[in-house]
């Protein structure tokens, strides 16, 4: 359903009327690289500014990782930003996320990595 997920996509960016839409790809949810690969070229094709590995939270959440930030930032244009999320709890695992392409994390550990300290292992 590739096209109606485009199409979806364009209206969205339609509604907003010029508001920021960050859409949360939700990767626990996709099962191949080809398939993270796909679902985030459409959403570039849509317009859309920004793109979210995951929600961190919930049945499909999963942790942000450097290696599925890279496949966003490879897989859309410039004009598509690239937001990490999930279990983002220490100022290093940060720093790898923006090396991989990320320009905003999502993190609830804000305090500890602002310390360089380690987050909970359950924090989002």
């Amino acid at each position: 359903m590739y096209d109606e997920f485009r199409n979806e996509a364009v209206l969205l960016k339609e509604v907003a009327e010029g508001m920021a839409i960050k859409p949360m790809l939700e990767f626990g949810m996709l099962k191949t690289e080809a398939e993270k690969i796909k679902i985030a070229q459409l959403i570039d094709e849509a317009g859309l500014s920004w793109i979210k590995n995951s929600s961190g939270g919930g049945p499909f959440g999963i942790p942000a990782t450097p290696e599925d930030i890279a496949i966003l930032y490879r897989s859309v244009s410039s004009n598509c930003k690239v937001k990490a999320s999930g279990k983002i709890n220490s100022f290093e695992k940060m720093v790898r996320l923006f090396d991989a392409g990320a320009v905003l994390v999502g993190t609830s550990s804000g305090i500890d990595i602002l310390n360089r300290t380690q987050g909970a292992s359950t924090t989002y």
